[in-house]
């Protein structure tokens, strides 16, 4: 009797192990629940980072986007204030010194030192960056608001129009 008891219970075992999916799995050679738990989080973890990823793309798309509309709307906004834009590579006079920034307003041109230097002097005076460049048989040009970003470079553009002092004629030299 005890070894007939002995008999069932290790059979009850033996059904019961064979019954387990993961001993199935182990027997076939293929992934338990814990291995596929495992890939499960990994996967998972993959899919967020890319989640994230494109988050970042879209983000840097829309602040490229914003970019390219500001700058559009600032050059809109020079070219209907009347302002003159020149490349400098279609500029006929030859500049001995280049301009460091990508935009200034030239405010003109001066053939004696003294007067270049009191112009930059009114424009200092009201809070605008000024300098100037040699350039060959003009003599010297006054630039202002120097600048490699066209929104804020068209915003001081037109608060620095509307002083008395600056010319009429006055125009944007873009450096490429």
């Amino acid at each position: 009797m005890k070894r007939t008891l002995l008999h069932i219970a290790m059979l009850a075992a033996a059904l019961v192990a064979l019954s387990s999916c993961d001993f199935l799995r182990t027997v076939a050679g293929r992934p338990v629940s814990a291995d596929i738990e495992a890939k499960r989080e990994v996967l998972a973890q993959k899919e967020a980072e890319r989640a994230a990823a494109l988050a970042r793309i879209e983000a840097e798309k829309a602040a490229v986007q914003k970019r390219i509309a500001d700058s559009t709307a600032a050059l809109a906004s020079l070219t209907d204030a009347g302002v003159v834009i020149t490349p400098l590579s279609e500029m006929k006079l030859r500049l001995i010194d280049q301009p460091t920034n990508k935009y200034c307003l030239i405010m003109g041109a001066f053939s004696q030192p003294g007067n270049a230097s009191a112009q930059i002097q009114r424009i200092q005076s009201v809070g605008y960056e000024a300098g100037c460049m040699q350039c060959a048989r003009v003599g010297l040009l006054v630039y202002a608001c120097p600048s490699d970003d066209l929104v804020s470079f068209a915003a001081n553009v037109a608060a620095l129009r509307k002083e008395k002092f600056c010319p009429a004629d006055s125009w944007v030299l873009v450096k490429e």
